[in-house]
């Protein structure tokens, strides 16, 4: 039989992952300028961060996630009270297909999410993305 993350495992795990302090620093957030769609198998070199100014990656605070809880029998937890915000500083020929999340340093893709449509970057026109983490075991009965 495979292994099953039961609900509230899924909801504890999410905790420890997100908002702990385990000895791994914080994640953080980056903006992908090229048309790729993340699989499972998707690694850090997948994806070209913009270059694009005001869109420099940012890490996310371990405090700032929610408390997780299960929603629709999963475990979520949703980083902040509201989306984020980030302002170009500058328009830029490229677009944004969505958003990736690394360790720290940059060097490990965690979770990526690509949008319906791409992103024109635009001087002081806002881009807005709320990372939201959701668990679900992957066991399903014979």
């Amino acid at each position: 039989m495979p292994l099953v993350v039961v609900d509230e495992g899924e909801v504890l795990l999410l905790d420890h992952t997100l908002r702990k302090e385990n000895g791994f620093q914080s994640f953080k957030i980056w903006f992908f300028a090229n048309d790729y769609t993340p699989a499972a198998n998707s690694v850090r070199a997948n994806f070209v961060p913009t270059t694009a100014a005001g869109l420099e990656p940012v890490a996310l605070a371990r405090a700032t996630w929610s408390q997780p809880t299960t929603v629709g029998g999963r475990a979520q937890s949703r980083y902040g009270a509201a989306p984020l915000s980030f302002t170009p500083t500058a328009d830029s020929q490229e677009l944004l297909f969505g958003y990736f999340i690394t360790d720290y340093a940059g060097l490990v893709c965690v979770w990526a999410e690509r949008w319906p449509l791409a992103s024109a970057i635009v001087a002081g026109t806002p881009i807005t993305v709320w990372p939201i983490l959701t668990g679900r075991s992957e066991y399903s009965p014979a």
